[in-house]
């Protein structure tokens, strides 16, 4: 008998060991599957999260271009220089918009620094100082016609 007990011992063994195999397999499957499972949902949420953020990028962009255009529109049209003072960015920020509040303080050395060596924009360099000249010119011609009108009279 005892050959027999240790027989049915010894298939008991292998079919515990058989059956951990089995579960060890199984499981090794399971986790398989739920990681990839969860690998792809990280590619997608991750893929979700950067289509979100590209588009509030974009938007928050065309916001601050349209904000910018605004304000630029503003200040050509105020032109009151203690409003202009109160309301200067300080250097280093807003640096376009801080030439354009120069250029209506006639503070033309700092605009033109600005645009120079800031901005890098030989190009609006030149329109501004063709702006400069331009109004110059336009008010030279008026003073000037008023100023004969007036002495002739």
């Amino acid at each position: 008998m005892r050959k027999s007990t240790c027989v049915h011992k010894q298939e008991r063994t292998n079919a515990l060991a058989q059956a951990m195999v089995t579960q060890t397999h199984l499981l090794k499957q399971w986790l398989h599957k739920r990681t990839n499972a969860l690998a792809q949902a990280m590619v997608t949420q991750t893929h979700l999260l950067k289509q979100w953020l590209h588009k509030r990028t974009n938007a928050l962009a065309q916001a601050m271009v349209t904000q910018t255009h605004l304000l630029k529109q503003w200040l050509h049209k105020h032109q009151r220089k203690y409003a202009l003072n109160q309301w200067l960015p300080t250097p280093g920020q807003l640096p376009e918009i801080r030439a354009l509040m120069l250029e209506r303080l006639r503070r033309h050395r700092e605009a033109l620094v600005l645009y120079v060596h800031i901005l890098h924009s030989l190009g609006a360099a030149e329109a501004y100082c063709d702006r400069c000249s331009a109004t110059h010119t336009h008010t030279h011609a008026y003073t000037h016609t008023h100023t004969h009108t007036h002495t002739n009279v």
